[in-house]
């Protein structure tokens, strides 16, 4: 019985959190301080979302109404932390091409798509939560795990004040896929990971499974079931299995294709 560890986990992060939303990072035991008390770095925003991911996930089984407000701050800080982002129509042709997957020369096509403007747009309908204003930092797993906050918490609480960032934080999450593939780490990068490719699909699995109707998503997934069962299921990634196991259960619920399993 997990329950009490639980409770003690949830009872601490809520005494914790400060009115910024973020909870402490880190911590230096021999000087009694937390590890960043002036700044976010990338890898401190990337696990707020986890954070906030997991909090969401003991909302919605639990009906704990005091996780409500602490869910409300985290996605408050991530909407005030995110950046505008998309790909316009020019990235969209060149990616088609399966530049992005090209096996050899892949610096040279990165640095030819920064010089020509073809990584992202800035002025994009999408959002990516970035730690200090800087998109190179904009951590796709913390794109993901944002959006899968936002799902778990206004299905939780009927709560729809925070629909428009769903919504950027979805089309930001749509524009950094690889065609055939998985998802760019970063919006400067053209490499996948195991982490943000399984953090992605499982994002993408969870807003199918609250919005079965919205078909250019169903589209988008099917595709991204193919291209990582492909990349992934045939050894076991350590860093990729907790998220991709998930995400594979989540599709197995909607689907009963035994291909999940």
């Amino acid at each position: 019985d997990y329950s009490s560890s639980i409770t003690l986990a949830i009872d601490h992060w809520l005494a914790e959190q400060p009115p910024s939303g973020l909870l402490p990072y880190g911590f230096d035991f021999l000087t009694d301080r937390e590890s960043e008390p002036n700044k976010v770095s990338m890898a401190n925003l990337a696990r707020q979302t986890y954070a906030a991911a997991v909090l969401s996930d003991y909302y919605a089984r639990t009906g704990d109404t005091r996780a409500r407000p602490a869910l409300e701050q985290f996605l408050v800080a991530f909407g005030e932390r995110s950046l505008p982002f998309g790909k316009g129509r020019l990235q969209t042709l060149v990616e088609a091409t399966h530049v992005l997957s090209m096996p050899i020369g892949r610096y040279k096509i990165q640095s030819a798509l920064k010089r020509l403007g073809l990584m992202y747009d800035t002025a994009g309908t999408g959002k990516v939560p970035s730690p200090d204003g800087h998109y190179g930092h904009a951590y796709t797993g913390g794109v993901a795990l944002a959006l899968l906050t936002e799902l778990r918490y206004s299905q939780a609480s009927g709560d729809a004040r925070f629909a428009d960032l769903r919504r950027a934080w979805l089309d930001g999450l749509l524009a950094l896929r690889i065609p055939g593939r998985g998802f760019r780490e970063l919006p400067t990068a053209i490499d996948s990971a195991p982490y943000s490719d399984g953090q992605a699909w499982l994002a993408l699995a969870e807003y199918h499974r609250r919005f079965p109707q919205d078909r250019r998503v169903a589209a988008v997934l099917a595709d991204v079931d193919d291209s990582l069962i492909a990349l992934y299921g045939h050894e076991y990634r350590p860093m990729f299995y907790h998220w991709g196991t998930m995400a594979a259960a989540a599709r197995y619920a909607d689907t009963h294709d035994p291909r999940f399993l």
